[in-house]
């Protein structure tokens, strides 16, 4: 029962990081402008993956234990079945993330640090100017660097699918263990 709560909660939180990294990097294709700030986008998504990872992978260790060879706990007619059933929903959201990240990745997309010091200065540091540098830029072209960045940070929306994609087969499988009895 915990571990399902668990497997639910980290679903929850792989289809949060999806939506939260797209959005943002959708809203930046226009006007250049961000809605969360790419540090803050970093760090909830590693707040976010590295506990759900290791939690999916325990999950996954509790679901089907350790693998031994010919070992046929995970009968490829109940990932067929499975699969066949849930993969539409799945290859749509792949497709959609895909799409964003070619469309921002066509538009621009860069990776490196922003900060505002005391008076509104703001800075940028990023290879694609001066070096890694910090380098004084206007309040527009700090938005323009800002969008690129979180472009770039979309491709977490991959990790938010893989995570909630495999919590729910390891749900699944741990539903028909359940009915199953085992």
């Amino acid at each position: 029962m915990l571990a399902r709560r668990a497997d639910d909660l980290v679903t929850i939180a792989g289809i949060a990081l999806i939506l939260l990294s797209l959005a943002d990097s959708i809203g930046s294709f226009w006007h250049n402008h961000v809605y969360i700030h790419p540090a803050a986008l970093e760090h909830f998504a590693a707040i976010l993956l590295i506990p759900c990872w290791l939690w999916t992978l325990v999950s996954a260790w509790m679901v089907a234990g350790i693998p031994r060879r010919n070992d046929n706990r995970w009968p490829s007619m109940r990932w067929r079945s499975f699969a066949s059933r849930q993969a539409i929903p799945w290859v749509a959201a792949l497709a959609a993330i895909i799409a964003v990240l070619v469309i921002g990745f066509t538009l621009g997309a860069a990776k490196g640090s922003l900060r505002i010091l005391p008076g509104g200065i703001h800075q940028v540091s990023t290879l694609n100017l001066n070096s890694a540098q910090w380098t004084t830029v206007t309040p527009s072209e700090y938005q323009h660097w800002a969008a690129q960045f979180i472009r770039e940070d979309a491709f977490f929306a991959t990790f938010g699918l893989a995570m909630a994609g495999f919590t729910a087969v390891i749900r699944h499988l741990r539903r028909k263990l359940t009915e199953a009895g085992l």
